[in-house]
C-alpha cells in the first residue's frame, strides 16, 4: 500500500483516506501536497491509496484492516482520521475496529450505506468500466461528481487524470465500485465515540443528499454542509479545509455544544452539550475546558462536582485561558473551592489582567480591587 507522507512532523498525525478512483491517487502526488498545505502547516500528513492489485470480494472491512496494518508498520498510534467519499466508509470502519487510535474523525461526502445513493449513476460507472471506456467513464464520473461549471472548468484535466488506465486499474475500480455499494455500519455506527466532524453536499448526486444527515442524527456530532454543491464539494469549496482545521482545534463542536446548552437553533440538551465539550476539550480547545467546568459547578448535563470544576478551571486557566485565570485567582482570592492564598490569587489576577480578554481583565481588576 503506498502513501504520501508530508508536512509538520513535529504536529499530530492527520492521516487523509482518498475515495473511489479509476487511477493511483499516487500519479497527482504534487498536486496533492499543495491542496493540503493548509493543513500541511500544523499536522504530520498521511494520504494512504489503495492496494495495488484488490482481489475478488475485497471489501470495505478488509480495506479498513489493511490500512490498520499499514498503520502498524508506520507506528501511527492516535491518529485524526479523515475519508472522503469510499475514504470515509474505510474511516468510520476503522474508527469501529480500533477506538483507542482515534483522535479524532472526519467524514466527507460519504454515508453510513448508500440506500440514498442513485442507482443509475453506480450501473453507468460499472457498465463504462466493464466496457473498459475510459474516457466515458472519467466524463460519467466527474459529471455525477462536480457541479456542471466545475466540471466544465476542469474538464480536461479531469479527463486526463482517467488516461493510460491499465487492466488492473479497471478490475480494482469494479472491485471497489461493489464493496463501496455493499458497505452498511448503520447498525454499527453509533459505537463511534471520539470527536466527529461531517462535511456535507447539499445537491449529492452520488450517495444523496439524506446520507449526510442520516450521519449526523446518529453520530450527534459537528458539521457542516455545502448549498449548492454536489459530491465532490472537498475539490470544489475555497474554504473547505479552512473548516476541517476549525474542527481540529475543538472549534466545530466547541460551537455546537454551545448552541445545545442554550437551544440556539437546536433543542436544547444539556447532556449532549457536554459530551461535545468533553470532545472539543480532548482537541485541545481551552473555552470548552473552562465551560466543562461551569457545567460541574452547576450540575449542567453532569453531576454537581466542584473539586472537578476548580480542576477544570485551573486546567483552563494554565492554558491561557483569561476567564480561567480571572475565575481561578478569585477563588483562591476568597478560598473559594480551595484553601485562600493571596499569592496565587495575585498570580493568576495579574495573568488575567494581562490576557487580553476585555471581560476576563475587567473582572479581574475589580477582584483585584478587592485583594488589596
Amino acid at each position: 500500500m503506498e502513501y504520501l507522507h508530508f508536512g509538520n512532523a513535529s504536529g499530530e498525525p492527520l492521516v487523509i483516506l482518498p475515495g473511489l478512483s479509476l487511477k493511483s491517487v499516487m500519479n497527482l502526488k504534487d498536486l496533492i501536497v499543495s491542496a493540503y498545505a493548509p493543513l500541511a502547516k500544523n499536522y504530520d500528513l498521511y494520504l494512504f491509496d489503495h492496494i495495488e492489485e484488490e482481489p475478488e470480494g475485497y471489501g470495505i472491512a478488509d480495506m479498513a484492516k489493511d490500512t490498520l496494518n499499514a498503520f502498524d508498520r508506520l507506528g501511527l498510534d492516535r491518529i485524526h482520521l479523515m475519508g472522503v467519499s469510499m475514504g470515509g466508509m474505510v474511516a468510520q470502519t476503522i474508527a469501529l475496529l480500533a477506538p483507542e487510535r482515534m483522535r479524532s474523525l472526519i467524514l466527507c461526502s460519504t454515508a453510513m450505506n448508500t440506500v440514498h445513493g442513485d442507482p443509475a449513476v453506480f450501473a453507468e460507472w460499472q457498465m463504462l468500466a466493464e466496457q473498459r471506456n475510459t474516457e466515458a467513464l472519467a466524463a460519467a464520473f466527474g459529471k455525477s461528481v462536480y457541479t456542471p461549471s466545475f466540471f466544465e472548468a476542469f474538464k480536461a484535466p479531469i479527463l486526463a487524470s482517467c488516461s493510460g488506465a491499465t487492466e488492473r486499474d479497471f478490475r480494482n475500480f469494479l472491485i471497489s465500485l461493489s464493496a463501496a455499494r455493499a458497505f452498511d455500519v448503520s447498525e454499527e455506527i453509533r459505537k463511534i465515540a471520539c470527536p466527529v466532524y461531517v462535511l456535507g453536499a447539499g445537491e449529492d448526486r452520488v450517495l444523496g443528499t439524506q446520507a449526510v444527515y442520516d450521519l449526523i442524527e446518529a453520530l450527534r456530532c459537528a458539521y457542516d454542509i455545502y448549498d449548492g454543491y454536489g459530491h465532490g464539494v472537498y475539490d470544489e469549496a475555497p474554504d473547505y479545509l479552512d473548516h476541517i482545521a476549525a474542527f481540529l482545534k475543538g472549534e466545530k463542536t466547541f460551537r455546537l455544544a454551545m448552541k445545545h446548552i442554550y437551544g440556539d437553533g437546536v433543542p436544547e440538551d444539556n447532556d449532549l452539550a457536554f459530551t461535545l465539550l468533553t470532545e472539543a476539550r480532548a482537541l485541545g480547545h481551552m473555552e470548552a475546558t473552562y465551560n466543562l467546568g461551569v457545567c460541574c459547578h452547576y450540575g449542567c448535563g453532569t453531576d454537581v462536582d466542584l473539586s472537578k470544576a476548580f480542576a477544570l478551571y485551573l486546567e483552563s486557566a494554565e492554558a491561557g485561558y483569561g476567564k480561567g485565570m480571572e475565575l481561578v485567582g478569585r477563588f483562591y482570592n476568597r478560598g473559594i473551592f480551595v484553601k485562600r492564598d493571596r499569592t496565587q490569587a495575585e498570580r493568576w489576577l495579574k495573568n488575567a489582567m494581562e490576557s487580553g480578554d476585555p471581560d476576563a481583565v475587567e473582572e479581574a481588576k475589580k477582584e483585584w480591587s478587592v485583594s488589596q
